[in-house]
């Protein structure tokens, strides 16, 4: 079974072929029950929305029958899917749309239960997602929700990123990174001399070095040393190479962000890594018939 590492975790991941492979050999429910579940919700879902058509006028007792009967039969079908034996909590809470579903809404009506007429339009938007899920493949209405979203997010990340970006860009433009740094060396000057004094022997402990007076000429030079740093660094130059770099790095991650900003810009490499971990668009994963 061929496999392949995660680039988050390290991981062995199965490659598609092995996932395809490994889900064909799950059990299955009988194939002439899908054909039945598609029946079944195609009659639920024309039921309610032929009543609501209608305004509402008749909740009479076949109209409730037929809904009832048909929610009944929707319940059954239910229990027989494959995806909810394979991993019964995930199913349930990836098909909640199937449980508002079952509600038989032309009931509810008739019982004059509280906001019943919302409760119904509600139901049939249910009906509606079911039958879609049950036409187009099970796991297609969540499937379809989770790339929804994963593109919502990726599309609204990028774009905080990329305002993130321009805003320190603009800073840069302005800003005087060496001369901050100058003064802040400048401003814990003798802190910083005393730090790398005491890293050092002291030249007094050597006798030659009393009598020629070594400790004081080679304090002087630290300090001379230090204070040019500090003008170096304090300099219209290292301001200008300092943003220079950084803004050689921060176009180099606009450039990775700017597919979403600007549609008609260069695609990224093929080699460069996605943000977030993400799959490239367009990968597509398999659907189960159930």
């Amino acid at each position: 079974m061929a496999t392949t590492t995660s680039p988050k975790n390290g991981q062995p991941v199965q490659s598609a072929a092995a996932r395809l492979e490994a889900l064909s050999s799950r059990p299955r429910r009988p194939a002439h029950l899908h054909a039945g579940a598609a029946a079944i919700s195609v009659i639920s879902f024309a039921l309610l929305l032929i009543w609501i058509a209608s305004n509402q006028a008749h909740a009479t007792s076949i109209w409730v029958t037929l809904d009832t009967l048909f929610c009944i039969l929707a319940a059954l079908e239910f229990m027989t899917r494959s995806g909810l034996r394979w991993d019964r909590r995930s199913y349930i809470l990836t098909h909640i749309f199937d449980f508002i579903a079952l509600v038989p809404a032309i009931l509810l009506v008739r019982n004059d239960v509280f906001s019943a007429n919302l409760w119904a339009w509600l139901i049939l938007a249910a009906r509606t997602t079911r039958l879609a899920d049950r036409l187009l493949g099970d796991g297609f209405v969540a499937l379809s929700i989770t790339r929804v979203l994963e593109r919502f997010e990726q599309a609204v990340t990028d774009r905080v990123l990329l305002r993130l970006l321009e805003g320190v860009e603009r800073g840069l433009a302005g800003g005087r990174l060496g001369s901050t740094a100058g003064a802040a060396l400048a401003a814990n000057r003798e802190a910083i001399l005393a730090r790398i004094r005491s890293s050092r022997p002291s030249m007094d402990k050597v006798p030659l070095g009393q009598v020629l007076g070594l400790e004081q000429r080679v304090r002087d030079v630290e300090t001379q040393t230090f204070d040019a740093v500090v003008e170096v660094m304090s300099s219209a130059e290292v301001d200008r190479a300092l943003r220079d770099v950084l803004t050689a790095a921060l176009t180099d991650l606009r450039t990775g962000l700017g597919a979403v900003e600007h549609p008609g810009s260069p695609a990224r490499p093929a080699s460069a890594a996605l943000p977030s971990g993400r799959s490239p668009p367009g990968t597509r994963v398999p659907m189960h018939r159930s």
